[in-house]
Formats: C-alpha cells, structure tokens, sequence
C-alpha cells in the first residue's frame, strides 16, 4: 500500500480507503502544475496498486502527461491534495511543499525543450521539499530524457526479457514509502549503468516504471 506523510499525526502511514479497492482522490491545485503532476502521480501509482481511482480534479495539462479528472464535488474523498483550506475537516490530506513560480509547457517548449523535462524537474523534488528550478535544470532534464529514449530505442531491439525483479522492487519501494521518487529514478540510473542486467531486462524495467512516471520513455523505439 502507499504510504504517505500525514499532515495530522506528524508521520508517514499508509493511506486509507473508504470502500476496498477505491480511492477517491479531491484536487484543489488550480492552476498548479506541480499539484497537478503529484496528483496525476498518485493516480497512475495507485492503479498500478490495482484500486480504482476517482480523481476530482478540474485541470488537466496534456503536454506533461496529466490526464483529466472528474468533475464536480466527490461525494466522500479519501486524499486532498492541494489547498488545506478548502478541505474537510479531518481528511487526509498531501500538503505540497514551497515552489517557486513554473514555467508553462509553452515557454518550455519555446526554448527548444520538450515540456515533460518540467514533469521531470518537477518529480525529481520530493513532493514535500522546496522546488526552485532553474532553466539549466530544465536543460538538464531535457538531456536526460534524450539519452533514455535513446536507450530504450537500442534495449528494445534486444532479445525479451522479464523484468529486473531486483531493480523493480527497490524503485517500487520508493514510490510507496512517502513517494520518494528522487530516489525511485536514482535506481533507474543505476539500472541502466549496470552492465549484469541484459538489454531486454532493462527495457521491461524501464517500460513498468513508465507506467507512473509517464515520461514517454518509448517515444523514440523504431525511429
């Protein structure tokens, strides 16, 4: 289960569901990119998890790979993410940490950037830390991106393998202890430099985690 830090009790625990296998999730982001991404992170983690989830959100960003939410006002949410002041008294709830103003996927994309290296910024600060980018971190994140869609191009033309169970696991961990994606994708660059573990392994490795970071990996296979 995931586990996430609890703005009430001071301490990371596991989230808890009002109906088994269902989670309802309540954004109030607005315009907040980095809201939004968090949001959408939950979500496609959370169904990785297999539950079904229900996101009322009222944005959605395309270009950074976050999909549309439900609208109108949940009739019980089990997680709030965003504003505290609109939320229910006593709900769980994700405070996000300080961030300073984003640029919008455009302005990225008018620097000759792709807009989800900002995705990728974004999920490279812990959720609950101070998040300050600066365009050479954007430029930094593009260069990244490169170099592992080229990857996954070349992995992909190796023979098939399972998964890197190992790998897997420990980035898997990471996602459930509190989202600690920083140190998910640090795992990620391990497994990619690790010369024991065949192409075809890092591919289906690759490929499952993609499944949350949605990074658009495979973008560059067959090119």
């Amino acid at each position: 289960m995931l586990r996430l830090y609890d703005e009430r009790t001071g301490h990371i625990s596991d989230i808890t569901c009002a109906r088994p296998g269902r989670l309802v999730l309540r954004v109030e982001s607005g315009d907040d990119l980095r809201g939004q991404v968090l949001a959408d992170l939950i979500r496609r983690f959370c169904e990785r998890l297999r539950l079904r989830v229900f996101a009322f959100m009222g944005g959605s960003t395309a270009a950074l790979n976050i999909r549309p939410g439900l609208d109108g006002e949940p009739p019980g949410a089990d997680l709030g993410v965003g504003d505290i002041s609109s939320m229910v008294s006593g709900q769980r709830l994700i405070e996000i940490g300080g961030t300073a103003p984003l640029p919008t996927p455009d302005e990225v994309t008018a620097r000759g950037l792709d807009p989800l290296a900002l995705r990728l910024v974004i999920l490279r600060c812990h959720y609950r830390e101070t998040l300050d980018p600066s365009w050479d971190d954007l430029a930094e994140a593009d260069s990244d991106l490169r170099e592992w869609r080229a990857e996954m191009a070349d992995w992909a033309r190796a023979p098939g393998r399972p998964m890197s169970s190992g790998y897997v696991a420990e980035a898997d961990s990471a996602l459930c202890d509190d989202l600690n994606v920083p140190r998910a994708l640090r795992v990620l660059r391990q497994l990619a430099a690790d010369p024991a573990v065949p192409p075809g392994a890092k591919f289906e490795s690759f490929l499952h985690l993609d499944l949350t970071l949605a990074l658009d990996l495979v973008r560059d296979i067959g090119r």
